[in-house]
């Protein structure tokens, strides 16, 4: 039993509004409802954390995405048990598929509600399994977890927080009503003393690293006209692509989902990659010429490239996926993150060229200078006639 000064303690849901502010998340998304009403009375406690009512939880959902893709960071929004819930799960499931970190908190029944399995409003009706909402987040979120206890709460938010922003994924934190308010000595006295968030960071294996940017180099050797193309994967790390693209002097596309990742005044940009669509039709051109791809965060789906990459493809390209590096159709390095190869090839790589024969005279952004600016042919459609 907690003695006469437990309210001196933060509660749950402070620690947790707490670890949001530290992590850059200054909005939580939500709309209320019976089951999260604590949930949200407590993190409204908090000074600097903005709870923004939105006319529905898709909104929510959708608007912890924008605030994850706009800060770089995390995003957070708060629904209410499974009627709430799935109604925001659309939502998540968009964050799922474009890799953005955001904690959906959901306000479930008391812990006595979930022990007794009474029948209770906001249900499918089945009292004998309250694991509904989880399994239909499974799929969408890289990690589930309760709070339903407050020896293990402190540790269970940290650890949500962590998988959210390490696998760069949504998570579910399903909250109990009678949990969030509650004073107690394990999530530390009031100011907040709480020890500092370890925000989790993924290496580069060194030995990897060393002989994946020899490999790359070597590819490079005799190539003369090499292209950058970005992807949306860069959004967590566009400081070193910028870095990496301004050592080397090569040319850079982006693909429509990265648009705005890369500075478009940027000496190296060249625009939008769309096959077949790139405007101008020059973009196109540019990209068939090049000898050699460095594919940076690229995801390789029928919008953005048409078809799979072939192997014709693959041996004129390098890829650079998370942590695992593809040179050349024949070199493949695990353990090496894109972040580090580019800043690490950035001090490699001589400037325009890898090759010392290269004089900068050539190139494709020589050659994407040169060619005429016009528009793409598209192709005839004899079913559409367009108006005068």
């Amino acid at each position: 039993m907690e003695s006469r000064d437990s309210h001196d303690y933060l509660c749950a849901g402070e620690y947790l509004g707490y670890r949001l502010l530290e992590l850059g998340v200054t909005h939580v998304f939500n709309v209320p409802g019976d089951f999260n009403l604590p949930l949200l009375d407590s993190l409204a406690k908090v000074p600097g954390l903005t709870l923004v009512n939105t006319s529905n939880e898709l909104n929510a959902a959708y608007a912890a995405d924008g605030f994850a893709r706009a800060t770089g960071g995390l995003g957070c929004c708060a629904t209410t048990f499974l009627v709430g819930a799935l109604s925001a799960i659309n939502g998540v499931a968009a964050s799922y598929a474009e890799e953005i970190p955001v904690l959906s908190l959901v306000g479930v029944p008391s812990t006595r509600q979930y022990q007794g399995m009474c029948s209770l409003h906001h249900t499918l009706g089945n009292a004998e399994d309250m694991s509904q909402e989880v399994d239909c987040y499974r799929p969408v979120t890289c990690y589930q977890t309760i709070l339903r206890s407050f020896t293990d709460a402190r540790y269970l938010i940290d650890r949500a927080l962590t998988k959210a922003l390490k696998q760069r994924k949504p998570v579910l934190l399903e909250v109990c009503r009678d949990i969030p308010m509650e004073p107690h000595s394990s999530f530390g006295r009031r100011p907040p003393f709480m020890a500092p968030f370890a925000l989790p960071r993924t290496v580069s294996d060194p030995a990897a690293l060393e002989a994946a940017a020899a490999a790359v180099q070597r590819f490079l050797a005799d190539k003369k006209m090499p292209l950058i193309v970005a992807g949306r994967r860069v959004r967590t790390y566009q400081d070193a692509l910028l870095k990496f693209a301004t050592a080397v002097g090569w040319g850079l596309v982006v693909q429509h989902d990265a648009k705005g990742m890369f500075p478009e005044d940027h000496p190296s940009f060249i625009g939008c990659y769309f096959p077949g669509f790139s405007s101008p039709a020059s973009i196109q051109q540019c990209y068939e010429a090049a000898d050699a791809i460095c594919f940076v965060g690229t995801h390789f789906n029928e919008m953005n490239f048409g078809a799979p990459p072939d192997e014709l493809l693959e041996r004129r390209s390098i890829v650079a996926y998370k942590q695992h590096v593809l040179v050349g159709h024949t070199d493949s390095f695990t353990g090496v993150t894109t972040e580090e190869l580019l800043l690490h090839l950035a001090g490699r790589l001589k400037p325009s060229c890898s090759s010392s024969s290269c004089d900068g005279s050539t190139g494709i952004l020589q050659l994407f200078k040169a060619l005429p600016s016009t528009a793409p042919a598209f192709p005839h459609d004899p079913n559409f006639t367009a108006p005068p």
